[in-house]
């Protein structure tokens, strides 16, 4: 009994050092990181963002002494990591609403009604609406296969999950896209989806 609860002890001390090389970590380092991911994304509070990513993910590695006894170079990695899918994912919703707005706004407008045009438009607006309040995952894997044409096995290797979940994921974002475009473009239908 006594040497387990000598363990315990003793895990729960390693717990906290690594906490406190962490806040150490955090201390010496953060300033210098959003100093750097300023430069690369141009936005403050982004840059903030970004820099408590890197943090929580070097967090998450807590247990490996590799990890905090390289925190600076760890951490430049994972921000520099993190920034590339930042920038990567502003450039796929500029596309998306550029798309989009080439989609719905022009095009047909000289064959429609004026309420035909802004029932389109808002159509548009809320399909906009409903993809950005998306859980963010769901929202960059549904982006990633719709407007950047990634395969299933394309989007798995970038986000590091299975082909399975790419689809789920892809499939949920559909399953919400319809039932609420549903519940807006059809009063005959149920708020529930139910198609």
């Amino acid at each position: 009994m006594k040497s387990g609860a000598a363990s315990a002890i003793g895990a729960e001390r390693e717990e906290d050092d690594s906490r406190a090389a962490l806040e150490a970590c955090f201390r010496k380092y953060f300033r210098e990181l959003v100093g750097m991911l300023r430069k690369r994304v141009n936005d403050p509070e982004q840059a903030a963002d970004l820099a408590q990513t890197a943090f929580a993910r070097l967090a998450g590695r807590i247990d490996d002494p590799q990890a905090l006894a390289h925190a600076r170079a760890h951490l430049m990695q994972i921000a520099r990591n993190a920034t590339i899918d930042h920038v990567r994912r502003e450039a796929v919703q500029r596309k998306y609403e550029r798309e989009a707005a080439a989609a719905f706004g022009t095009g047909e407008a000289d064959t429609r009604t004026p309420e035909e045009v802004a029932l389109q438009r808002e159509r548009l607006a809320r399909l906009e609406e409903i993809i950005r309040a998306l859980p963010r995952m769901r929202r960059r894997i549904f982006i990633l296969s719709r407007l950047h044409g990634l395969s299933a096995a394309e989007i798995a290797e970038q986000e590091g999950i299975s082909k399975r979940a790419v689809r789920g994921h892809i499939e949920r974002a559909l399953a919400d896209i319809r039932a609420k475009m549903g519940d807006t473009s059809s009063g005959q239908r149920s708020s529930s989806g139910d198609e």
